[in-house]
């Protein structure tokens, strides 16, 4: 392991909760009924950009306010049709028009889940380099970079054309080019090139492995394995990684064998309806997971409460992740004295 522990970070002689102890502290009154905002649009035309777009955009099934709305969003929206939302963690970003119910969630305050923001802040520390597998526009990887403190290194992997577009926008504008590293290419078992779904109506359920068809087109993207990536980068470790590949997590894991051996934090999303499309039960995924890379300590993301379960607390954790059909999952390092 890499560098000193501190007070924000589990030391060796805590116990195996203590990852969900740190992130159920942090969370605690966030996340239930979001007493202090993440964001907000920037400045008074991106106030009235995404409320344009979200309050006219109710009366869609009218084809004359369809296209009305299509304009004036048009003609208030920023470069490449984005909005900018300031956030509380010192970043902007600048968020496609076309991803309406994220913008949506943005204009209420929240921009990702806050048990993730806040597992993220003690797990980060400054010289790690740090991984977001299905980076998006980019809110893991600008927080990442934060907690790093200018010392460590990111890299972003996010293959579709224009949100990559954006998620580079986001570096630069944040000034965080010389932290983050944007790779337009998707996190895969091997190194080629593939056919991947961009979701025209839901571009964030955009993937490798599915599609919906009535509004999916597809796109041949790049992929890479992550232990060649690393390899080819000239690294020998990674310390945290995040994936959240809309089903494409299994492939992943596959191309990161040797890599998540020394992981010291992983958070994966697990999809069950992805999942089982290719076969693959979500629980079981989880426990080769935690096998392959030896973690010793599993906790499942509640958000409706705002905490992590350990994954071996009876059944609940496992009965949340079949509930809602899709979870986080936490996988991490146990300490031992």
């Amino acid at each position: 392991m890499n560098g000193p522990l501190d007070s924000t970070f589990p030391s060796p002689e805590s116990r195996s909760d203590s990852v969900g102890k740190l992130a159920n502290e942090e969370s605690t009154g966030v996340n239930s009924r979001r007493t202090v905002q993440d964001c907000w649009p920037a400045s008074r035309r991106d106030w009235l950009t995404a409320h344009s777009l979200i309050r006219l955009g109710r009366c869609d099934r009218l084809s004359g306010i369809r296209r009305g709305r299509k304009r004036l969003v048009a003609a208030l929206a920023r470069e490449d049709l984005s909005i900018r939302f300031a956030t509380r963690y010192g970043f902007d970003v600048y968020l496609p028009a076309s991803y309406r119910g994220f913008v949506n969630m943005a204009l209420s305050g929240v921009l990702f889940h806050s048990t993730l923001i806040a597992l993220a802040k003690g797990a980060i520390r400054s010289g790690d380099v740090v991984v977001d597998g299905g980076a998006n526009v980019g809110f893991f990887a600008l927080l990442a970079a934060t907690m790093l403190k200018g010392n460590g290194r990111v890299f972003a992997f996010e293959p579709e054309p224009h949100t990559c577009l954006l998620l580079r926008r986001n570096i630069r504008w944040n000034g965080f080019d010389d932290v983050i590293q944007a790779e337009q290419q998707a996190l895969a078992d091997n190194e080629g090139i593939c056919d991947f779904s961009v979701d025209s109506e839901e571009p964030m359920l955009s993937s490798l492995v599915s599609k919906r068809p009535r509004s999916s087109r597809t796109i041949q993207v790049r992929t890479v394995g992550l232990d060649s990536f690393l390899a080819a980068s000239g690294l020998s470790r990674v310390d945290v990684v995040k994936l959240d590949l809309e089903g494409g997590e299994p492939g992943c894991i596959r191309g990161m064998k040797e890599s998540i051996k020394q992981i010291r934090c992983l958070i994966l999303e697990v999809d069950q309806r992805r999942l089982e499309k290719q076969a693959t039960s979500p629980l079981e995924f989880v426990e080769q997971v935690r096998d392959v890379g030896k973690f010793g300590v599993v906790h499942v993301c509640d958000e409706q409460q705002g905490k992590l379960v350990p994954w071996d607390n009876g059944n609940g954790a496992k009965g949340l992740l079949l509930k809602f059909g899709y979870a986080n999952v936490v996988l991490h390092r146990e300490f031992s004295k």
